[in-house]
């Protein structure tokens, strides 16, 4: 409480004030605290006042002392007036709107123990917008209140009745606004940040009248404000909305809504090299699983090259009486071919099937796998952090844009920020496959649809995480209302919605997920394994020709 006057008068009337109100609405007092006008500084900014003056000239005392360390300016006040001059009441809605206030009432004694409130509405009609004349809302007459107190501060923000609200926005920020030309003349808007407002506008009834700037706007040490964001700062827009950041810089000079949407800055870099077809032959099993395979087979040929030096008994209880060749046909086990000769004691037709289910087992796993595989396009493993990339040698590029936003543990070489920035991030990524470069993923997305590109690749590890909200002048009257809005349009999903309409193809080109017919690109690696063999084979030959010669030689010379 607010005592401008510190005499009998007032102090009867605040005290009528306290019996009044607070018997109808139920309340208690917890604490009263009544201040004089010249004791008004605090830390902590009030909510809510109730201030008792004489006349104007108290209340401009009072407005002196209205500043955001004192109070927020959508906070609510009450104002009682020991005078009942109206245009004195007119005054000094005037004064308070121009701060923005808006959540007022005035209470003005006629009689004894009877009160008129007065407020005021400032959007009546679309042809009598930002009026400030006082309007009786509600008396107090023989003990109680002819409307209620259920709503002594009406929603004065739920219907601008078309008033205007001037909207600077960028035209050249696809795809969150995006302008185009028709054939007519006339212009077509659309994009994420256009639903938004155009939803705003519908929900809380106003006009847009755009201001289209060239650039959405920044805060720059040497030049100052430039773009939308300057004229918000002139007053010559009420709000800006063109996919702008939350910045410390910006929020000391703005006001600025609720958040809502988050983009977020990634590392992109060139596609990693798929497997060709001959690695690929290896891809089914993993590097564990081979091992355990070379093992088995290890002790397999360990064994027969241990059975083949012993007794001719225990090779005929291992490998067989009439098996004379148990390499060749532990071979033929592997590629599940016919057995001609088979073993013919129990121990060793035991050993041979066991063998052979484990060989049938594997090959049918391997089999189907390596059959999905030869149609995947499957690539080596990419780098999942950016830690991850430093160590394999990446080279980090950034436009000038996002300097500041890096930090020294990055070694990041800075670009200039031109007008067709993402035709240079196309040529940094062609020119080197080391190369990596920060970009808006919501950008990528767009131009990944729009230019239909598969050749780039973005880092899992986000680099930062970047809130979209709407600017607007300080202590903006539409700014509560606005934050209620925007909460509403996200829990329903529509802003996320609003975006990928944007977006009219997939992100991924994605193949379909049906039978394909195989090519020579899908079984090369099948016919260098089988080129590979026939080499082998003839080395084998010109080897066997040469030990025939050879022997021939020596007994030519024994002669």
């Amino acid at each position: 409480m607010i005592s401008m006057p510190n005499d009998h008068q007032s102090n009867d009337f605040r005290d009528t004030f306290i019996k009044i109100f607070m018997e109808d609405l139920k309340l208690k007092v917890r604490q009263q605290h009544i201040y004089q006008v010249e004791m008004l500084s605090s830390k902590n900014p009030r909510r809510s006042a109730f201030v008792i003056i004489r006349s104007y000239s108290d209340f401009r005392a009072f407005f002196n002392k209205l500043v955001p360390t004192n109070f927020f300016y959508n906070g609510y006040f009450m104002i009682a007036l020991i005078s009942d001059t109206f245009l004195e009441i007119q005054d000094i809605f005037s004064d308070l709107w121009k701060l923005q206030i808006y959540n007022v009432i005035v209470i003005v004694e006629d009689g004894h123990e009877r009160l008129s409130i007065f407020t005021f509405f400032p959007f009546r009609s679309s042809a009598d917008c930002m009026n400030t004349t006082p309007v009786l809302i509600n008396e107090f007459i023989n003990g109680s209140f002819t409307r209620g107190l259920s709503n002594i501060f009406p929603n004065k923000m739920k219907n601008l009745q078309q008033c205007e609200v001037k909207v600077a926005t960028s035209n050249d920020i696809p795809p969150h606004m995006v302008l185009r030309a028709m054939s007519d003349g006339t212009f077509n808007i659309f994009g994420r940040d256009f639903e938004i407002i155009d939803a705003l506008s519908k929900s809380l009834n106003f006009k847009i009248n755009f201001n289209y700037i060239g650039q959405y706007g920044c805060i720059l040490e040497i030049r100052g404000i430039e773009g939308a964001l300057k004229k918000v700062y002139e007053n010559k827009s009420d709000l800006v909305i063109a996919d702008c950041w939350l910045r410390i810089n910006r929020m000391e000079m703005f006001d600025t809504s609720t958040t809502y949407f988050t983009d977020k800055i990634v590392m992109a870099f060139p596609p990693i090299p798929e497997l060709t077809s001959f690695e690929k032959l290896f891809y089914p099993l993993s590097l564990t699983i081979w091992i355990l395979l070379g093992l088995y087979l290890w002790v397999g040929i360990s064994t027969i090259f241990i059975i083949k030096k012993k007794s001719k008994v225990v090779q005929n209880f291992v490998i067989g009486e009439n098996v004379n060749y148990p390499y060749f046909n532990m071979l033929i086990g592997i590629l599940g071919l016919q057995q001609n000769r088979l073993p013919g004691n129990n121990f060793a037709r035991f050993l041979l099937m066991n063998f052979l289910i484990l060989c049938l087992v594997m090959r049918t796993v391997y089999q189907g796998k390596l059959f999905q595989i030869l149609q995947a396009n499957m690539k080596h493993s990419e780098p999942q952090t950016l830690a991850e990339m430093q160590q394999l040698g990446y080279k980090f590029h950034a436009v000038e844009f996002y300097e500041e936003l890096i930090s020294s543990s990055l070694k990041m070489n800075i670009v200039s920020n031109g007008k067709y920035r993402f035709e240079s991030t196309i040529r940094l990524l062609k020119e080197n496959d080391k190369n990596g470069i920060l970009e808006v993923y919501s950008d990528l997305l767009y131009q990944y649809n729009i230019k239909n590109l598969t050749n780039i690749q973005v880092c899992r590890e986000h680099f930062l995480l970047i809130p979209i909200v709407i600017y607007a002048k300080k202590n903006f009257f539409l700014m509560q209302a606005i934050n209620e809005k925007i909460e509403i349009l996200r829990a329903a999903g529509l802003i996320e919605y609003w975006f990928l309409l944007s977006l009219s193809k997939e992100f991924e080109n994605k193949m379909p997920n049906h039978p394909k017919v195989l090519t020579f690109d899908h079984l090369s690696g099948c016919f260098y394994i089988w080129i590979f063999g026939c080499s082998l084979s003839i080395l084998a030959l010109v080897f066997e020709l040469m030990i025939e010669k050879l022997k021939t030689w020596i007994k030519r010379t024994e002669l």
